[in-house]
């Protein structure tokens, strides 16, 4: 999926606010397989260059407790922080 495709059908019934948010959730679930949320190797950001700045990326680490880390914050996030 590139910028400039539109969304699926599993969007209607959702009422987005912006154009970030509906164009982000249709890559998001593009990605997804089997139902499965997809893994960081299947985001690719060269795909999605004008969501980058609203992107934010972390890994979830279950052990010893249960905690995150950011691996990716887009300037408009960071502005906003």
């Amino acid at each position: 999926m590139t910028d400039d495709e539109g969304t699926d059908d599993n969007e209607s019934s959702f009422d987005f606010e912006t154009r970030a948010v509906q164009d982000g959730y249709s890559y998001w679930r593009s990605k997804c397989v089997d139902g499965r949320l997809p893994r960081r190797s299947g985001i690719n950001p060269i795909d999605i260059p004008r969501l980058m700045p609203h992107a934010v990326m972390l890994d979830v680490k279950r052990e010893p407790e249960f905690d995150f880390r950011y691996r990716l914050i887009g300037t408009h996030v960071a502005q906003h922080l």
